[in-house]
C-alpha cells in the first residue's frame, strides 16, 4: 500500500533483483524498514542498518542494494521542496536549489535520531491504512527534513564525505595491527563495502590494490626485524606471513633491491640504519593524519 497526495508520495521500495534504484526526479527519502542494505553513487557510500534514513537530493542518482544475501524492506518517500515555497524564506529556498557541492547532495540519519523514528512510525500508519494521518505526519517530516538541510550536520544528520574520506575514516577505525590480520572481505564488512567496491575505491585512492599493500606492510615489518634481531630469516618471514621462504626472498628482493641476507649483511657492514618507520608513516599517510605525502608505492 501506499500514500499518494499532493506533491507527496509516499511507497513501499520494489526491488529488481535484490536492487533499487533511485528515480532523480524530485528528493527521496529512504528508510530502512528491516535487513541491512549499501547505498552507492559517485559521490557517496553508505551502509544502511535496520532504522536507517538517507535523504537524496533532486538530480542525485543512486542504487540501494542488500549487504547479505537476504532481502531487505524500505520504504521510499518522494516529495518536491518547491511546493513548501511559502513555507520557505528566500535564502533557504536558494540553499535547497544549490546543488553545487556533491558532499551535500545526500544526508544520513542514524536510526533512534527524531527524523528517523518519525519516519519509522509514518510507513507503520500507512501499512494500517489511516492514509488522512498519514498525510499530516508526511508534511511534518518533510518539513523536518528539510529542516535538517539547514543545520550543521553534526545532531540528527551527516552529510556523506567523499568514498575516499570516507574510507579513510573507516581505516582509521580498525587501526594498523587490525588491518595486517584482516583478509580483504573482512576488511570490507569492517569498511560498509561490498568486495569489490573496497577493492575499486582503495585502487582509485591509492594506486595500488589492498593486497599489494598489505604485502608492503609485511616487507616492511620483515626489514624491521631483520635491522633490530637476530632472527633466522624463515622466522622473519613466517612472523611477517610469509609461508614460503622462497616468495619471501624474491618479494623482498623486489621491494630493496637485495635478498634478505644480503641486506642483513650490507647494513651491518655499512653501518647504516634503516628507515624502520616507513610501514606507520605509509599508513598515517594512508588515514590521513599525514598529509604531507601520500602512502608510498613499493619499489621506493
Amino acid at each position: 500500500m501506499s500514500a499518494k497526495k499532493g506533491a507527496l508520495i509516499l511507497h513501499p521500495v520494489q526491488l529488481s533483483s535484490n536492487c533499487w534504484t533511485n528515480a532523480m526526479q524530485g528528493w527521496s527519502g529512504i528508510f530502512l524498514q528491516s535487513g541491512a542494505a549499501i547505498f552507492q553513487n559517485k559521490s557517496a557510500s553508505r551502509v544502511l542498518s535496520a532504522g536507517d534514513v538517507l535523504v537524496i537530493r533532486e538530480g542525485t542518482g543512486g542504487t540501494l542494494q542488500a549487504k547479505d544475501p537476504s532481502e531487505f524492506a524500505a520504504w521510499c518517500l518522494r516529495f518536491f521542496p518547491h511546493q513548501f515555497n511559502g513555507l520557505l524564506s528566500e535564502h533557504e529556498r536558494l540553499a535547497l536549489q544549490d546543488g553545487s557541492d556533491a558532499s551535500h547532495r545526500v544526508r544520513f540519519y542514524h536510526a533512534g535520531t527524531e527524523i528517523a523514528r518519525h519516519f519509522g512510525a509514518l510507513a507503520g500508519r500507512v501499512q494500517q491504512k489511516n492514509s488522512t494521518v498519514a498525510h499530516w505526519h508526511t508534511i511534518e517530516l518533510v518539513a523536518a527534513i528539510l529542516g535538517g538541510e539547514f543545520s550543521d550536520g553534526n545532531g540528527n544528520g551527516e552529510t556523506e564525505h567523499a568514498p575516499g574520506s570516507r574510507l579513510a575514516e573507516a581505516l582509521a577505525r580498525i587501526g594498523f595491527e587490525e588491518f595486517q590480520q584482516l583478509s580483504v572481505e573482512e576488511l570490507a564488512r569492517k569498511c560498509g563495502y561490498s568486495k569489490r567496491h573496497l577493492s575499486r575505491l582503495f585502487h582509485e585512492q591509492y594506486g595500488r590494490s589492498v593486497v599489494a599493500y598489505k604485502i608492503e606492510l609485511r616487507l616492511e615489518k620483515a626489514a624491521a626485524m631483520l635491522a633490530k634481531s637476530e632472527a633466522k630469516i624463515i622466522h622473519v618471514a613466517l612472523e611477517c606471513g610469509f609461508n614460503h621462504l622462497g616468495l619471501f626472498s624474491a618479494k623482498f628482493k623486489e621491494r630493496f633491491g637485495a635478498s634478505p641476507g644480503e641486506w642483513r649483511r650490507n647494513l651491518c657492514s655499512e653501518g647504516k640504519s634503516p628507515e624502520l618507520a616507513r610501514g606507520a608513516k605509509n599508513w598515517r599517510a594512508l588515514i590521513g593524519l599525514d598529509r604531507s605525502e601520500s602512502p608510498e608505492p613499493a619499489g621506493k
